[in-house]
């Protein structure tokens, strides 16, 4: 572990740091579970700070989506040592990490996160809104899924292999997958709301038909992080009491193809 400022230690990320991630989950307002930290944690690099008691301070995770993106998430600093560049700092161990693994730097970043990451030399790319509503349904939605199909058409939308991703979606406890036709749909629980996406379909109309769906077979609050450009999808998540609670930024350090169009609703900031 390297010292930083006399009381700070940077330091891995381990499954036996879930319960500090949530705890800054919490803080900040976020969605996330211990199922979420699991995933992550386990799938990718994670780093953070610790104070001299060993507990996690601020975090940064990046997942490597071969063959060429390191999905940079869940950078959180508690609000008790904010304003001490540790976000910067562990951003730049970060991206010195995608670097070594030959892998694009990139996020969804928060307007005051964008201002960050252009000093950064990170490049804006699509704009995506967070809309936030209530599902009209009794539980939640389990139908037979094509996991194959599903990480296709993943794969020719968001550029990389995210096979595991998709996989650990489909399978997680409580979680929504929905499937039509060649339209597929998946979902996790969270701290706040469930979270729809990614949902992934050939055509607006299709979209639009299965997040309806959804939306009609899901109980409780949910969120869906939708690309600016899906007016049809948007008009819908409209007319059915959504409204825009945030935007982020898709962002990169480097050149990358954008989002292909069958990528309707991405999987959320944290994973891309």
């Amino acid at each position: 572990m390297a010292p930083i400022e006399g009381d700070l230690a940077l330091s891995p990320l381990t499954l036996d740091d879930v319960d500090d991630g949530l705890a800054l989950v919490s803080e900040a307002g976020w969605n996330q579970v211990a199922a979420d930290w699991r995933y992550m944690l386990t799938a990718g690099h994670g780093t953070g700070f610790r104070d001299d008691t060993g507990r996690v301070v601020a975090t940064s995770i990046v997942l490597p989506y071969r063959p060429g993106i390191g999905w940079i998430g869940m950078v959180l600093v508690a609000t008790t040592h904010r304003n001490r560049g540790l976000a910067t700092r562990l951003l730049g161990h970060t991206i010195d990490w995608c670097r070594g693994e030959a892998l694009t730097p990139m996020l969804d970043a928060t307007p005051a996160g964008r201002e960050v990451y252009r000093r950064l030399g990170f490049s804006d790319g699509e704009v995506i809104e967070r809309w936030r509503g209530t599902g009209n349904g009794s539980a939640t939605q389990n139908d037979p899924m094509d996991i194959d199909l599903a990480c296709r058409i993943d794969h020719a939308a968001f550029g990389a292999d995210r096979r595991d991703l998709i996989a650990s979606l489909a399978q997680r406890d409580g979680a929504p997958r929905l499937q039509l036709d060649g339209s597929v749909l998946l979902g996790r629980p969270g701290r706040t709301a469930t979270q729809l996406g990614p949902l992934l379909a050939p055509d607006p109309l299709a979209a639009s038909a299965l997040c309806e769906r959804a939306i009609d077979a899901i109980a409780g609050p949910l969120l869906i992080d939708v690309p600016r450009r899906e007016n049809a999808l948007r008009d819908l998540l409209q007319s059915r009491g959504f409204a825009v609670e945030r935007a982020f930024t898709r962002m990169s350090l480097g050149t990358f193809a954008p989002m292909g169009d069958a990528m309707r609703a991405i999987a959320g900031p944290e994973l891309g």
